[in-house]
């Protein structure tokens, strides 16, 4: 049952990965974080660019308000993804 569980896990991690990766997929979550972390790093970090404070503390939270929105966006995706996966196989382990 363990064995059956862990092959379960790596079909859905491999799943997982390609519709993430799939190029549609990418444009769409990337737009959506490009946009966002635009938002993002203007509304919050805004005043410390304009100013040049570019310490590194900065660049960690710009990186931060574009991979929020990205993980967030392939989250939404990939439950979407899990979804129409389990309509089709309702027998599939869980």
């Amino acid at each position: 049952m363990k064995g059956e569980r862990l092959v379960h896990a790596m079909g859905t991690a491999r799943r997982a990965l390609k519709s993430v990766l799939e190029p549609a997929h990418l444009r769409r979550t990337g737009t959506l974080a490009l946009v966002v972390g635009t938002w993002l790093t203007l509304f919050n970090q805004g005043g410390a660019i304009w100013t040049g404070e570019l310490g590194a503390g900065l660049w960690i939270k710009l990186t931060l308000n574009y991979l929020t929105p990205f993980v967030v966006a392939n989250l939404g995706l990939l439950s979407k993804t899990s979804e129409n996966h389990e309509r089709k196989h309702p027998d599939s382990i869980g």
